[in-house]
């Protein structure tokens, strides 16, 4: 499996924009500094990040927010409709993004 390229297009702006290269399917990712986060907003999307196998997802719902690696088993398609997913390149960034618990399966570090 080919590991995932993220080129920042412009690091200075206020809103970031990056590509993911997937396979020869780029995923366009937008964040926006301040937010530090990227929000993973279709199921098509979530299913190429996981494939990527690049950078970190924090998953949240009322309760709680996770924190996976994105190759994570327990990071499955059919819960994706009941919590918020976002996406990191870094553990730092989703850190200081979430109050998170780290998941006991993948345990990112």
């Amino acid at each position: 499996m080919r590991k995932a390229n993220v080129l920042p297009k412009n690091a200075n702006a206020a809103l970031t924009s990056m590509f993911v290269q997937v396979e020869k399917n780029p995923v366009k990712i937008i964040t926006k500094q301040t937010e530090l986060l990227t929000k993973i907003q279709t199921l098509e999307e979530f299913k190429q990040i996981k494939n990527a196998d690049f950078g970190f997802i924090v998953i949240s719902d009322d309760t709680a927010a996770t924190l996976h690696q994105s190759k994570c088993a327990n990071l499955r398609e059919d819960e994706f409709p009941n919590c918020t997913h976002h996406w990191f390149s870094t553990l730092t960034l989703a850190e200081k993004s979430f109050n998170v618990v780290i998941c006991n399966v993948c345990k990112p570090e």
